[in-house]
């Protein structure tokens, strides 16, 4: 028969053993793009991508890993990918500050039709 609380029991030890890989692997990311900063190498960017993902896997609402992402693309001149991680990292906070707000519009600015489109809207809101 099974015990209800030793199935809570497992599943509060595996939903630790999961945070506790997640932030190892954000941790270890932030150390490769820390890294990357001092010696530009695009391994120790690829190093980074991958200890996010790994780290996503295991914590899909991670804001962070996403802002981290966002910064990755953007290095790679990769701007949708860019802006689909920092939108992702908003729409789980619920807000940005003001610092990755202003970055979230530098790499709006990379996107020259996203520019155009917003331009448009702008047009089109000023008429009615």
């Amino acid at each position: 028969m099974f015990d209800l609380k030793d199935l809570a029991s497992a599943k509060k030890k595996v939903t630790k053993i999961r945070v506790e890989v997640s932030g190892s692997a954000y941790e270890e990311a932030v150390k490769s793009l820390e890294n990357f900063e001092k010696n530009p190498d695009s391994e120790l960017l690829r190093e980074s991508a991958k200890k996010l993902i790994d780290s996503l896997q295991f914590n899909p609402s991670h804001p962070p890993s996403y802002v981290c992402l966002a910064y990755i693309f953007y290095v790679l001149d990769e701007n949708e990918f860019a802006l689909k991680y920092i939108d992702k990292a908003e729409s789980l906070s619920g807000s940005l500050p003001e610092k990755l707000l202003a970055f979230r519009q530098k790499i709006i600015a990379g996107l020259p039709w996203l520019q155009n489109q917003s331009e448009s809207q702008s047009s089109q809101d000023e008429i009615y």
